[in-house]
C-alpha cells in the first residue's frame, strides 16, 4: 500500500484562486490505475485554500469574528476542490471516496491532537480509494486552525506503515536553493537532517500558509524516520508517479530511511 500526497501546485493554479487542473489530475489518477497498487490519497488545497486563508489568517486560529466567514468559505472551497478532484478518479475508473479532515480530526495548538482513522482502514478493506485534503478544523487551543495535506500524509503514514509514502509537487525535488529563482540550484538526491539544515532559505514565488518546502522536507524527514521509505517527484513528468509506484528508479529526492 502507498500513500500520495498531490500536491496543489500541480493539481491547482496555486496563483490564481480556485483554478483546477482536471487534465494533469486525470493524467496522475490514470498512473495509479495503471499501476494497480492500493493508494491512500491526500490532496492539498492550492488555490482553493490558500489564498483565502491567508486573507483571513486563520493559520493563527482564532482572532475575531471577522475570520468566521473565512473558514466556512475555506471548508466550503477546498471540498469543492475534493470534489473535483473525486469526479477524476472516477471518471479515471477508480472507485473512491472523498473525507473531509474536519469531521474525523481534532487540533490542538495547529497540531493534529486526535484524528480518526476508521474509516480509512474500512474503505481500503472494501477495495475503495480514501481521498482527504488539507482542511480548516477544530482546534481545542484555538477554536480553528488549518490541518495541512503534509500532516495528514505523517499522521497516515505512521497508522498504515505503507510500502512508500510519494509527494506529488510541480519539481523533480529538492534543491539547494529555489530553482525557480537560482539558475545554481542544484537537484538532491537524497536528503537527510544534515542536508537540510544547509540548504538556504529562499522565498517563494507564492505564498502558502502551510509552509514553506522546507517545512513541508522536515515533515517528510519525520516520515522517513519511522522506517518508511519517503521520495518527492515531479508530478507534470508523464508516468513518474507511475514507475515510482511500479518500483522503478525515478529522478527523484530520497529521504534518509532510519530503521
Amino acid at each position: 500500500m502507498f500513500v500520495i500526497k498531490l500536491g496543489g501546485s500541480v493539481i491547482t493554479d496555486k496563483s490564481r484562486k480556485n483554478i483546477f487542473k482536471k487534465e494533469a489530475t486525470l493524467r496522475l489518477v490514470t498512473e495509479i490505475k495503471e499501476a494497480g497498487k492500493q493508494v491512500i490519497v491526500v490532496h492539498g488545497a492550492g488555490s482553493f485554500g490558500h489564498i483565502l486563508a491567508k486573507k483571513y489568517e486563520l493559520d493563527k486560529g482564532y482572532k475575531n469574528k471577522d475570520q468566521l466567514p473565512g473558514v466556512a468559505e475555506v471548508q466550503r472551497d477546498v471540498k469543492d476542490l475534493s470534489l473535483r478532484v473525486l469526479n477524476a478518479f472516477l471518471e479515471g475508473g477508480m472507485n473512491a471516496v472523498s473525507l473531509a479532515p474536519s469531521a474525523f480530526l481534532v487540533n490542538q495548538a495547529k497540531r493534529i491532537k486526535h484524528m480518526d482513522t476508521g474509516n480509512f482502514k474500512r474503505y481500503l478493506e472494501a477495495d475503495i480509494t480514501p481521498i482527504t485534503f488539507g482542511d480548516v478544523v477544530v482546534d481545542e487551543s484555538l477554536i480553528f486552525s488549518i490541518v495541512s495535506g503534509d500532516q495528514l500524509m505523517l499522521e497516515l503514514a505512521k497508522v498504515f506503515r505503507p510500502e512508500m509514502v510519494i509527494f506529488v509537487a510541480d519539481v523533480d525535488g529538492i534543491y539547494t536553493g529555489n530553482p525557480n529563482l537560482d539558475k545554481d540550484a542544484q537537484l538532491l538526491p537524497t536528503v537527510d537532517k544534515e542536508v537540510l539544515t544547509n540548504i538556504r532559505k529562499s522565498d517563494g514565488v507564492v505564498d502558502d500558509v502551510t509552509g514553506s518546502i522546507l517545512g513541508k522536507s522536515k515533515i517528510m524527514l519525520e516520515i522517513a524516520a519511522h522506517g518508511i521509505d519517503t521520495i518527492i517527484l515531479n508530478g507534470n513528468s508523464k508516468n513518474r508517479l507511475k514507475d515510482a509506484l511500479m518500483g522503478r528508479d525515478v529522478l527523484c529526492t530520497k529521504f534518509e530511511r532510519i530503521g
